[in-house]
């Protein structure tokens, strides 16, 4: 795409010099000239009085003429710029060249590019600048022509330049022999280097950013907008305090860019210091990062109390961040009794008399009264307690669980009693919202304490838990005291957890004899606080119940024994897994995964081939916790004897490619069983280093088994530009099937040039099978172009299966798509057919208006596939249409 900026510097600098030039000229003789050259500035854009004036006698007359039509990029005047060429001194030449070059019209190239790729001197260094104004697919066989011949310092610099604003990746390489000759040349290189792909360019890049021109700058930061290199922070920073309003704009968009990742403090360090426009757009990148970090990050500034420009600012920007996130941070802002809360406060419309306002609305929301409420007991309006005690009364269960909540969030003392009583609600959810809410206001262990002597069971069981939470020790011989014998079962199942909670050795004999309680919740409520403990005498205690005929509590043992992490408890774990009941197994081998243990690996290995599937997962994912897949895992991921076994087994081979077993898959890819082979072929892809892409590539040449080859070709896929070589080579071959194999190879690669000739050749090849392996690799790299002329052609006369270049078309996206779309109506019945049922199998919206209509085609095969197509798709449109078709036989 042309653009100004690309080319600023030629007509800034070659046609400076050709008007400095211009003394040197004969003396003009006398008339008018100078009045003629003058009213050619002042011409409309492509005026004819402009382009006769290149027929003018006087030089000068026409040099003005053909700088106003570069200028204006009169494209219409480029048949004339052209004609006028030959007749014209060296010097009008090269304004000519600059001329065609600002208006960009391929018509003017070949002119151009005669003089870049011709003799040296003057007319070739103007034409290699004036490249700029055309298109990259213009420009770049130009320029790989130009750098097979010597150039001068200045016009390797243009050619560096043209390439890096092209980003020119098949010439850039090319400019490496020319480093170190001078170090504005080297700028350049790397910046067409950065430009083109080469990350590691880019450290030298930032480091020389300043004496980079000022396009080249622009450039830049252009990219950085829409590709972020977080290496460039320092250096936006910079550029945002530039004094260049164009670049401080570039880098504020470029800064944005970061999104999520943008660095909060270093924006707000520099929000103040930047002119409007920079700050809008720096502040509205901040409504994209995290809303909770960044209204935290606004509150800190304003903490330090910053200048009064400095304060506008962080206000301003807090109105355009998350509102609740906001409202949170300030009003904990103004309880902490920070200055600027207030302000903000005001600022947002949060005011005591705002707040009893909106509460006086009589169709507001019991939800919504309570949000207010809180709001309005934060501004410390103590109207916001009675509102809250009143919302208690209510009979909506909703309305009484979130005014519970909301009294924790007060800090006010009088929420503490009043919560107490709430624990005797007569809802769960309610008694916890309560609960809830007292442990955030800090309810003291030694009144919890004398709760436990209360008649209600509720209200005693939270108090419990909440002992529990507050894991204070001192309280251990009271909560212990609710295990005895007599208490209500959900009272003893609170104090055991809270037992648990408060993970203090002192508690195992207690939970010790409870183990041998009549009630199963019993005992496995005190497993499991043995396991938060874990304490030696508590792992004693769990191991014999392993042994437990229910295995409900088996499971809960082995759960509490993965806790405590105990060397001890791994053996009879390992036992528990040949458990005849399979929850058991499950759990053990869910568990292993809390030890390093050399004898676990082994044993997780044959629990793959367990008849749970259950157990067979958890033992899969343990091994790929632990990072370790035993030798004995290839066999059975190749062999398949096992059914049970091999697929864990593959799975964790595959995650975890060990070195260890590297040699005998090598030796696997040479078995005589071919599915064998196959799966080798598939682990291989997790080994790309040089000799396994050798002998992969050595297996494919020799293999005849497509599934196998399908592998390979995947495997081969997998070491990306380093099997290119090898597919190009092959693509070349003699035998269909390697040049077959080799286009798949290449249709999972990146495309490049050669690659995608390659596979366009392929589609006239008189093979099948080669025809098919180049439709179907240039799907992937979604070349339309070359598919979309094979659809034309009509039942007899394809050249590949209609099927498969439905299939690769498709692959190619909506490009695709559309080509699809397109072929429906001229086609045959048959095809047609195809098309409709394969479109709308698809799901695309945009089939729509075609499978409609072919409900009304003459083929009954084609209204046959309009209606499954139509079945496909989500639109209620299509719903309609089938329900309104009679049924057709």
């Amino acid at each position: 795409m042309r653009s100004l900026r690309h080319i600023t510097w030629l007509v800034v600098g070659f046609t400076g010099w050709l008007v400095l030039e211009a003394p040197a000229q004969t003396s003009p003789p006398p008339g008018d000239w100078l009045a003629r050259a003058t009213v050619l500035a002042a011409a409309p854009p492509c005026a004819p009085d402009v382009a006769a004036a290149l027929d003018d006698p006087h030089w000068y007359v026409r040099a003005r003429a053909i700088q106003t039509l570069g200028r204006q990029r009169c494209t219409a005047a480029v048949p004339a710029l052209l004609a006028h060429f030959d007749h014209e001194d060296w010097d009008n030449q090269a304004r000519l060249l600059v001329a065609l070059g600002q208006i960009g019209d391929p018509a003017g190239l070949p002119l151009v590019a005669q003089y870049a790729t011709g003799p040296a001197g003057t007319l070739r260094t103007v034409a290699l600048a004036a490249l700029g104004g055309f298109t990259a697919a213009q420009v770049a066989p130009v320029l790989a022509t130009a750098l097979e011949q010597p150039l001068n310092r200045d016009e390797k610099c243009i050619v560096a330049r043209q390439i890096g604003v092209f980003r020119l990746g098949d010439c850039v390489s090319r400019l490496a022999d020319w480093l170190g000759q001078d170090e504005e040349l080297d700028r350049l290189i790397a910046v067409a280097q950065y430009r083109t792909g080469d990350q590691a360019a880019g450290r030298h890049v930032l480091e020389v950013f300043d004496r980079l021109d000022a396009p080249t700058r622009l450039q830049l930061l252009g990219d950085w907008a829409e590709r972020p290199d977080v290496r460039a922070t320092d250096l936006l920073l910079k550029v945002l305090r530039s004094d260049s309003p164009e670049h401080r704009l570039a880098a504020a968009r470029a800064w944005a860019a970061y999104g999520a990742q943008m660095p909060i403090a270093e924006t707000l360090t520099v929000l103040p210091d930047v002119d409007a426009e920079v700050r809008h757009v720096l502040v509205a990148a901040l409504g994209g990062c995290p809303a909770e970090e960044t209204v935290a990050a606004v509150i800190e500034r304003l903490k330090a109390d910053p200048p009064a420009e400095a304060r506008a600012t962080y206000l301003d920007a807090l109105d355009t961040l998350d509102r609740e996130a906001v409202t949170a941070a300030l009003l904990a802002a103004r309880q902490a009794r920070l200055p600027f809360a207030e302000q903000a406060l005001e600022k947002l419309g949060i005011t005591p008399e705002a707040l009893a306002a909106r509460l006086a609305v009589p169709t507001l929301t019991p939800t919504a009264r309570i949000t207010l409420a809180v709001q309005l007991g934060q501004l410390g309006d103590l109207r916001a307690f009675d509102l809250l005690r009143q919302a208690l009364l209510s009979g909506d269960e909703v309305t009484r669980c979130a005014a519970a909540e909301a009294l924790g969030q007060l800090q006010d003392a009088r929420a503490v009693e009043l919560l107490l009583d709430v624990l005797d609600d007569e809802v769960p959810r309610v008694q916890s919202a309560a609960a809830a809410s007292l442990a955030r206001l800090g309810m003291t262990p030694a009144r919890l304490v004398a709760t436990l002597d209360a008649p209600n069971i509720s209200l005693r069981t939270e108090a419990l838990r909440l002992l529990g939470r507050l894991s204070d020790v001192t309280t251990l011989p009271a909560v212990a005291a609710q295990t005895r014998e007599g208490e209500p079962l959900p009272v003893r199942l609170a104090a055991v957890a809270a037992l648990g909670r408060l993970r203090h050795p002192d508690a195992v004999p207690v939970l010790v004899r409870l183990l041998s309680a009549r009630e199963p919740a019993l005992r496995m409520q005190a497993v499991s606080a043995l396991g938060e403990i874990g304490e030696a005498r508590a792992v004693a205690a769990l191991l014999p119940l392993l042994r437990d005929p229910d295995a409900a509590v088996v499971g809960k043992v082995v759960a509490a024994l993965s806790r405590t992490k105990a060397p001890s408890a791994v053996t009879p774990l390992l036992a528990a897994l040949q458990h005849p009941d399979w929850r058991v197994r499950a759990a053990v081998a869910r568990s292993l995964d809390a030890w390093e243990d050399t004898r676990i690996p082994p044993a997780l290995a044959a629990a793959l081939e367990d008849p749970s599937a259950l157990v067979r997962f958890h033992a899969r994912q343990s091994l790929l916790k632990l990072a370790v897949a035993p030798e004995t895992l290839l066999p059975v991921a190749l062999g398949q004897s096992r059914p049970r076994g091999w697929y864990g087994a593959y799975v964790t081979l595959q995650e975890l490619a060990p070195e260890s077993i590297r040699d005998e898959l090598r030796r696997s890819l040479d078995a005589p069983d071919p599915k064998t082979r196959a799966l080798a072929a598939a682990l291989a892809r997790r080994y790309p280093d040089p000799d396994m892409l050798a002998l992969l590539w050595q297996r494919l040449d020799a293999e005849t088994r497509f599934a196998v080859r399908w592998w390979l070709v995947r495997a081969l896929a997998d070491f990306g530009e380093a099997a290119r070589e090898g597919a190009m080579k092959r693509a070349r071959s003699k035998h269909p099937r390697l040049r077959a194999d080799a286009m798949r190879v290449l249709g999972w690669l990146p495309s490049n040039r050669e690659s995608q000739l390659v596979l366009r050749e392929g589609l006239a090849d008189a093979e099948n099978q080669i025809r098919s392996a180049a439709v179907e690799a240039l799907g992937r790299i979604g070349d339309v172009a070359a598919l979309a002329p094979l659809l034309a052609r009509q039942s007899g006369a394809f050249t590949v299966a209609p099927d498969e270049l439905v299939d690769a078309l498709l692959a190619c996206g909506e490009a695709g798509r559309a080509v699809l779309r397109q072929a429906v109506a001229g086609s045959e019945p048959a095809i047609r057919a195809l098309l409709l049922q394969r479109l709308g199998a698809d799901g695309h919206p945009d089939a729509l208006p075609l499978l409609l209509e072919g409900l009304r085609d003459a083929s009954p095969l084609v209204r046959q596939a309009a209606r499954q197509g139509l079945a496909r798709q989500s639109d209620e449109r299509a719903a309609q249409a089938l329900a309104a078709l009679p049924d057709e036989p």
